[in-house]
């Protein structure tokens, strides 16, 4: 038993590993966020006012929930990718292309978003949303782009350590 757990540790050394914490923190906001917008959306708004501290107001409109399935979608891969890291302890090429294939989704997805109908009933708030989301898009292509340069430097493959 000792043997082998060595032997898979050592295999972990030896490839790209995961940054545990971040991974853990990553699974908790995509559970987070698959229970509120899937069990609790009828509580997703603003709670209270300065007038009246008892009031909620909802604040997304119905053509956010249209993008429910694809979000659903993206948080699936996320959370696919999150526990196959924590269980190998280190990135792999499916679990690279599955990451870089989840960018590509989410790109499309807050592309059109953004193009889409108003994703908040406040104009204002929706305005707000758009110009999150584009800063948000351009960030998840910035990072698509360098996981694939990453990848094309061959950075992820596991070299064995010199005798």
């Amino acid at each position: 038993m000792l043997a082998s757990n060595q032997s898979h540790g050592e295999s972990a050394q030896r490839g790209e590993p995961i940054h545990l914490i971040g991974t853990i923190v990553d699974l908790i906001i995509t559970v987070a966020a698959l229970v509120a917008f899937n069990l609790f959306p009828d509580r997703i708004g603003i709670y209270g006012s300065a007038v009246d501290p008892s009031t909620f107001a909802p604040v997304l409109a119905p053509a956010f929930w249209a993008f429910l399935p694809w979000l659903n979608a993206i948080w699936a891969m996320a959370l696919v990718i999150s526990v196959v890291n924590l269980v190998l302890r280190r990135w792999t090429v499916p679990v690279h292309a599955l990451d870089m294939a989840r960018d590509l989704l989410t790109i499309l997805v807050m592309a059109l978003m953004i193009a889409g109908e108003p994703l908040a009933l406040d104009p204002p708030l929706s305005l707000v949303a758009r110009m999150v989301l584009a800063i948000a898009l351009f960030a998840v292509l910035a990072e698509l782009i360098g996981k694939v340069g990453h990848l094309m430097s061959g950075a992820h493959i596991a070299r064995p350590k010199p005798a």
